[in-house]
């Protein structure tokens, strides 16, 4: 996860979704997209900060959480409707 400070946004955090010269387009946990000017950011670092809620595998066994990193590993497109 990242954060970048933006004079015009302040700070914006998420995973980076595509990056040019020119803009970042960042993911947030709900699946926003938020596209930041590379010419506006004023600050940017990694977080160490995870998007995933703490506690979220306490109640998972061995194999419900083996099932959902599989799962998740077969997410590699975010599709606007």
């Amino acid at each position: 996860m990242w954060l970048f400070h933006t004079e015009k946004d302040g700070y914006v955090s998420g995973i980076i979704h595509s990056e040019t010269e020119k803009a970042v387009e960042l993911i947030d946990a709900l699946a926003n997209i938020t596209r930041i000017r590379t010419k506006d950011i004023l600050e940017r670092r990694k977080s160490s900060t995870s998007l995933m809620p703490t506690g979220l595998t306490a109640g998972l066994s061995v194999a419900e959480l083996t099932d959902l990193v599989a799962f998740l590993t077969t997410l590699t497109e975010v599709t606007e409707e």
